[in-house]
């Protein structure tokens, strides 16, 4: 069974980005394909999947509805983090504002 070690795409982020700014880690992450590692933001007991960083310094999120939301840099740096290695994934399109984003989503499908 793979690890976060294993994944070469997830330690070259954690090494050019540095892994004390997990939040960039993760957007250079996707950037350059990854797709097995999932962060998720935990706020008061909400867990919502880290996707990307947008240009106005919000965070882009999945939540437990499985809607896209947005929330600042600041509440989710601050907020508690999971982290997850999934090799069962799936793309799904949203809509945030009439922009699509496909994101990748850990799979529950067998």
């Amino acid at each position: 069974m793979k690890t976060f070690k294993d994944d070469k795409k997830w330690q070259e982020a954690k090494r050019v980005i540095g892994s004390d700014r997990w939040l960039e880690v993760i957007s250079y992450y996707r950037a350059i394909g990854g797709k097995n590692v999932f962060v998720y933001s935990v706020i008061d007991g909400d867990k919502r999947l880290i996707v990307d960083i947008l240009d106005d310094d919000r965070i882009l999120l999945v939540d437990k509805h499985g809607e896209l939301i947005t929330d600042s840099y600041e509440n989710v740096l601050n907020s508690k983090k999971v982290f997850k290695y999934n090799e069962n994934i799936e793309q799904v399109d949203y809509y945030l504002d009439s922009t699509k984003y496909r994101v990748t989503i850990e799979s529950h499908k067998r």
